[in-house]
């Protein structure tokens, strides 16, 4: 019960952290919170950006080649996105990522950094056709990063002792099959196992992982190891269909 409470407070950060980009003009946000662990990545949370260009993300681990993201963990500034080619030399695979992304608009990354040298990125996309935005809305969001990160780290601190939430085997299971694009149905015929138990995974799964669809569950299975799916090298960067 410790780490599922943990999951829903850091959930509602989530929603404040939002709803602050909104009340600023922005639809577009994400967080990617430095995992810590046997399992080293970035937890992502994301609003208003395209489900399948998330779902690739997380699915693919595209944090190893976004230089929006290294770029802004290097710096004590936000970095624009369709700045990046002047700030950091990009390798090819890094070339093929930004023009890939700058399809969904331009934006920028803001570099957020706590204790025991936690780091975090907060993004932002621009609305389209508006200017950027100001120095003071800028230095609001730098603050709201910097906010996230902290109230984040202090429930992960919170919880330090407790077991770690963990999905079973058999909800592993339902997941996988969900990220392959199976309806519960196919997936009660190849589990072979009754729809209604199905159902019922998927619910339990929903609760754990703390989303309420398919799409989200798969992003944040995906990003913190619970399921898996071919891992691309340098040089076999993947845009999907």
């Amino acid at each position: 019960m410790a780490s599922l409470d943990g999951l829903l407070r850091v959930r509602v950060v989530w929603d404040r952290a939002v709803e602050f980009a909104a009340s600023r003009g922005f639809s577009r946000v994400s967080f990617l919170s430095q995992r810590r662990g046997t399992a080293p990545g970035f937890d992502m949370f994301a609003s208003g950006f395209d489900s399948e260009w998330t779902t690739r993300y997380a699915a693919q681990r595209l944090w190893q080649i976004d230089p929006f993201l290294k770029q802004a963990l290097g710096s004590t500034g936000p970095v624009r996105w369709s700045e990046i080619a002047e700030l950091r030399d990009l390798s090819p695979d890094e070339h093929r990522f930004v023009a890939d992304a700058m399809r969904l608009g331009d934006g920028m990354s803001i570099g957020a950094f706590g204790p025991n040298m936690r780091q975090a990125c907060f993004g932002v996309g621009f609305p389209s056709g508006a200017p950027p935005p100001s120095p003071a809305v800028v230095r609001e969001l730098q603050l709201a990063a910097q906010a996230t990160l902290l109230a984040v780290c202090r429930i992960h601190d919170e919880r330090t002792g407790f077991e770690r939430l963990r999905l079973t085997r058999r909800e592993c299971d339902v997941l996988d099959l969900m990220a392959r694009g199976m309806e519960n149905t196919a997936i009660a015929g190849s589990l072979e196992i009754s729809r209604h138990t199905v159902d019922a995974l998927q619910r339990r799964i929903y609760q754990k992982l703390d989303v309420d669809d398919r799409t989200s569950a798969v992003v944040r299975g995906l990003a913190s190891g619970f399921i898996s799916m071919p891992v691309i090298g340098p040089g076999q960067y993947s845009r999907g269909r």
